[in-house]
């Protein structure tokens, strides 16, 4: 994700068009896209600082042991979990600004270009909540 992506996405979870639990899911999900793909952080073990001081210390927990470092769909599964268990509006909006300032640099790749839009922030809010409706309704389809 580049740096503007992941501007986008977080601000969509700090917007105030989402209830609580929308925005709590849509952070989760961008977590765990955020561990997942390489494109921000390339080597497993650069995840290791940044787990441990924006996820895990506002929850008080440990380091996980080296091992689930090796593999991000173990690290992803364990880190939404916690996230899942833990996060509440108010420390998944003070995590987002975290992620934002560590992730997100201040320079000029912003300069040049409008601002986010609100036709971009509600694009994307549309396209979240249908595949979520999506979702549940071949859910619902497949119990019957």
């Amino acid at each position: 994700m580049t740096p503007e992506d992941i501007e986008k996405q977080l601000k969509l979870v700090q917007s105030n068009k989402l209830d609580s639990s929308q925005a709590i899911s849509l952070f989760i999900g961008f977590v765990g896209r955020l561990i997942l793909k390489k494109e921000t952080f390339r080597h497993n073990s650069d995840l290791e600082p940044f787990i441990l001081e924006v996820l895990l210390k506002p929850f008080g927990k440990e380091q996980f042991r080296p091992y689930v470092y090796k593999s991000r769909t173990i690290l992803t599964s364990r880190v939404l979990r916690l996230l899942e268990e833990k996060l509440t509006l108010t420390s998944t909006l003070t995590m987002a600004k975290k992620i934002q300032l560590i992730l997100v640099p201040s320079g000029d790749y912003r300069e040049n270009k409008e601002p986010i839009s609100q036709s971009f922030l509600d694009k994307a809010l549309d396209a979240w909540m249908s595949s979520i409706r999506n979702s549940y309704q071949s859910n619902e389809e497949t119990k019957k």
